[in-house]
């Protein structure tokens, strides 16, 4: 629907883009769109540890098991043994479906388990009457 005359809009009439002040807009067409997509992969970049009491669980979402490739299979134990022996976890960033996720990576069970993390703003903050 045609925001000021209400009336609907054939789907080649519609576009994206972003707003920057008053009515002023940065239009894209679908070719930049693609470029802009970041392809997915598997490295996942641990960027700090972390007290895992620290992390409040409702930040936490989608569970992964995490598995290594077969020639890190050693290390990837003794990562999380030691994590597991700290009460660390770790908190990094991947790339899944063209999307990057900040995440949570805790030991558990003898292996890793991954979380992908809500931002603050996804979290709405109780309001209890």
């Amino acid at each position: 629907m045609d925001s000021e005359t209400g009336e609907p809009l054939e789907r080649s009439e519609i576009v994206k883009g972003y707003k920057l002040e008053g009515d002023q807009y940065v239009i894209l067409d679908n070719e930049e769109l693609k470029s802009l997509q970041v392809e997915s992969s598997r490295i996942l970049d641990l960027e700090a540890f972390v007290d895992r009491a620290s992390v409040d669980p409702i930040y936490m979402d989608a569970p992964y098991y995490i598995y290594p490739e077969k020639v890190g299979l050693e290390a990837y134990h003794v990562i999380a043994e030691a994590m597991a022996a700290e009460k660390k976890a770790a908190i990094g960033r991947i790339v899944l479906s063209t999307r990057e996720h900040p995440v949570l990576v805790e030991p558990r069970g003898g292996g890793l388990m991954m979380f992908l993390l809500r931002t603050a703003d996804e979290v709405r903050s109780a309001e209890y009457v």
